[in-house]
């Protein structure tokens, strides 16, 4: 077992901390070649850029050794959302008032499976012009990543098939139903045809047992426990403080949060939140006017992108992680990352209830589960912030609960399925 191909949706360059970052790291000495294959963020800063990215394909190669990186922008690559962003629409899990403007949005989201049907050809012909090679393991994350998996083994390019599980595709389809049914059909079809599944989570891994037949093996999502331990080591003075992580998306709950900081900030003026991650710029600005027409202006911070490493230095200036996501199916059955790194920073959690991100706060009780409304968001934050012994118990078993979820121990066991999978496949 010697050389092993990652295929994933997400840009492994433009998002600098994801699973396939910490698994590449893990790996590296065990393969003697590594290549990772991915999608591409849609790129164009001009309208003229974006149509131009949007009507080719862009394969591009670069070497970091031992790993190999080939990267595909397919044919009509666009941003999630495409349709709702024409629409002058910022939240696509929102019903717009105009019922014109629903029946249009049903219609743009549909199409969406036309750009989603160049993302494999797109996948084989980098495969082909930059590739070429065989290999001994192929692990894919995304339903089209699965389907190039798939195809590689029935051709004799790929010995063992095994689907990184970190999402449920069809979730992140909110508002077309047909574009739901055929994803679903789809993933369950690659799942069956794999040999390994590695689910995220226990919540996914149950709906994926259920769905196949199939045994299905969880491997968390982790933490790089020596890097986020600075944060609860060395904290910065500052005032009662929230913290969200994470994509600036319609699900991220951060609108709930606004509204929960008006009933906050009448027991602690001076609760501030600090919101890091990118997003929707429509979005974005949304969430503005809605601080700004609350008169939070003084209590909430949009940050924007941060590097990796910088994250723990403002997690020094945080008491408590948010996860109140929205409780649909893509963040119901999501192990979220930044969970794990609140945790491993001393920070105590607080979670939507019935997600796995609820179900890890919860079991372990590291923090608060709660219902997906700001009154309950906001008695959570009082609770916390006031009751400094419940807090206090809170934050040493986020600290200690974490040190399980390290990367490098996740990765090990990660490693030891693939290869004994790997022995019996070749036995066979």
């Amino acid at each position: 077992m010697k050389t092993l191909l990652i295929a994933t949706q997400l840009d492994y360059t433009y998002f600098a901390n994801t699973r396939t970052h910490h698994m590449v790291e893990q790996f590296i000495g065990r393969f003697s070649k590594i290549t990772v294959l991915h999608k591409a963020h849609p790129t164009g800063n001009t309208l003229k850029e974006k149509i131009r990215s949007f009507f080719t394909i862009n394969i591009k190669e670069r070497q970091k050794t031992p790993c190999s990186i080939i990267e595909v922008s397919p044919l009509f690559n666009a941003q999630n959302g495409l349709g709702v962003s024409l629409l002058g629409l910022g939240n696509p899990y929102a019903l717009p008032p105009s019922i014109f403007k629903r029946i249009l949005r049903r219609v743009f989201s549909s199409m969406g499976f036309v750009l989603e049907l160049a993302i494999l050809p797109s996948f084989i012909l980098a495969y082909l012009i930059k590739d070429r090679g065989r290999y001994d393991v192929f692990i894919g994350g995304g339903v089209w990543a699965m389907a190039l998996g798939y195809l590689l083994k029935k051709t004799g390019r790929v010995k063992l098939l095994v689907v990184d599980d970190y999402d449920y595709s069809p979730g992140s389809q909110p508002i077309s139903r047909f574009r739901q049914w055929y994803t679903n059909l789809i993933e369950i079809l690659m799942l069956k045809r794999s040999d390994l599944v590695f689910s995220v989570g226990a919540l996914l891994a149950g709906l994926r047992m259920e769905q196949t037949g199939k045994h299905v093996e969880v491997i968390p999502n982790g933490v790089n426990c020596a890097l986020f331990k600075k944060s609860a080591g060395v904290k910065s003075a500052h005032g009662p403080t929230l913290i969200y992580v994470g994509a600036v998306e319609g699900w991220s709950g951060l609108d709930i949060t606004i509204d929960a900081l008006k009933e906050v900030r009448q027991r602690i003026p001076d609760i501030k939140l600090l919101v890091i991650g990118h997003g929707p710029d429509r979005y974005t600005e949304e969430l503005k006017g809605l601080v700004h027409s609350n008169s939070l202006d003084d209590n909430v911070e949009f940050l924007g992108i941060k590097k990796y490493s910088e994250l723990p230095a403002y997690m020094g200036r945080a008491d408590i992680g948010l996860a109140m996501y929205m409780p649909i199916e893509l963040r119901k059955y999501a192990f979220s990352l930044k969970v794990i790194e609140y945790m491993s920073a001393g920070l105590p959690v607080i979670a939507t209830t019935e997600t796995q991100s609820g179900v890890l706060v919860e079991s372990a009780e590291v923090g608060m589960a709660v219902e997906y409304e700001p009154r309950a968001l906001a008695r959570a934050i009082l609770r916390l912030l006031e009751d400094k012994e419940f807090y206090k118990e809170c934050s040493e078993r986020a600290s200690k609960t974490s040190a399980e979820y390290d990367w490098k121990s996740i990765m090990e066991r990660c490693y030891s399925l693939i290869e004994s999978s790997y022995g019996s496949l070749a036995g066979d």
